[in-house]
């Protein structure tokens, strides 16, 4: 198989994360990226953030002198901006990119040379997380496992997430399994409720022994009445719940407690999965949030993708170049405010029409207008 065929064949088929995986939990649940991904929580995290990265247009600039431009020209613009590869666009790779490390803590792209070029790369291609293991050879550069075949550096781009060994990023699925699986078993416990047509389980208590086949018609009259007839006790059988309720044992209030703790986990905002924060909802505190979301959400995991990239010598061969996503569009404020503050800067000359605004306003430079003639 071909190193394409085999980097498109880890993507199409993912399985259970293997390499750093390990350790129970206390629940006694297992918790995989799949399982975990069943979480209402956990899949509308990772939607938010991932989305959201895939949604920035990722730029391509030229240092000059004293200022910057868009390389629009430059042919990683076409690879980074628009596609990365004949069959997903920029917005796909870089949503799938985000979502391995928000699940994985890592994210590989294979890289595909460009012909009669000296390795600068053409095409990046996502490779599932789980099919891929890290090491270092005898003189300490990093190599690829994938499907029992070996790559190197000049072939894989690697991003990693937080890590303490500098090789591999901790899989925060990994991390926080413990909490995952307390919601795991939540979700379970409501299930087999509701199962039972929300009724708790009780105990018939007779003050003698009964013979099986009276224990046998007690229960089939029991069960009767559950399914909505009528039960007769006799001989001084009581009636005991075994069970409480889901609101006795305030289940409520333990399933918003680990929408929370995954928020957190996530580094959200505990509104954004639609966990009570305790305070009112105002056009303030949803400013304030957007403001948290892409100031210690968003801007850290661009940075990470944005550096990873900058440093691989097949994409960007020297420094003059670099990639950038550009977080302006979520930062804008609303039309009337946006422009004024656009105006105050024009009018205190710090700001240039032509330089500055209306490139963030993604309109192009106004063309220069011929001197009117002279009297």
């Amino acid at each position: 198989m071909s190193l394409l065929g085999t980097a498109l064949d880890s993507i199409y088929r993912p399985r259970d994360f293997s390499w750093g995986w390990g350790g129970g939990t206390y629940s006694g649940k297992s918790v995989t990226v799949e399982k975990a991904l069943g979480l209402v929580p956990v899949f509308n995290a990772v939607s938010q953030i991932a989305g959201a990265i895939g949604s920035l247009p990722l730029m391509v600039y030229q240092r000059e002198v004293d200022e910057r431009r868009r390389a629009e020209s430059h042919p990683t613009w076409s690879l980074l901006h628009e596609e990365p590869n004949p069959e997903m666009a920029a917005d796909e790779v870089w949503e799938m990119v985000e979502s391995h490390l928000d699940l994985w803590g890592n994210a590989f792209l294979f890289k595909v040379p460009r012909p009669g070029t000296e390795g600068l790369t053409e095409q990046l291609w996502p490779i599932s997380p789980d099919r891929v293991q890290v090491t270092r050879d005898e003189k300490n550069r990093r190599i690829f496992y994938i499907e029992g075949r070996v790559f190197r550096e000049d072939t894989i781009l690697h991003i990693r997430g937080l890590s303490l060994d500098g090789l591999v990023g901790y899989s925060p699925i990994q991390l926080a399994r413990n909490a995952l699986a307390n919601a795991m078993s939540q979700e379970e416990f409501q299930g087999r409720f509701l199962r039972s047509d929300g009724k708790p389980a009780v105990l018939l208590r007779h003050p003698n022994s009964l013979k099986p086949e009276a224990e046998e018609r007690l229960k089939k009259s029991w069960d009767a009445a559950k399914a909505g007839g009528t039960v007769v006790l006799e001989e001084d059988i009581n009636v005991e719940r075994w069970t409480m309720p889901l609101e006795d044992a305030q289940f409520i209030e333990q399933m918003e407690f680990s929408d929370k703790r995954i928020a957190q986990m996530f580094l959200l905002q505990p509104r954004r999965l639609g966990a009570k924060s305790g305070d009112s909802l105002t056009y303030s505190t949803v400013e304030s949030d957007s403001i948290d979301f892409i100031t210690y959400t968003l801007q850290r995991r661009c940075r990470r993708i944005e550096s990873a990239i900058r440093r691989d010598r097949s994409i960007f061969p020297g420094p003059d170049y670099y990639p950038e996503f550009l977080l302006d569009a979520l930062l804008r404020a609303n039309l009337k405010d946006r422009f004024e503050a656009w105006k105050t800067g024009i009018d205190a000359g710090f700001l240039d029409a032509d330089q500055d605004v209306r490139p963030k306003e993604n309109l192009p430079k106004r063309q220069s207008q011929p001197a009117p003639p002279a009297p």
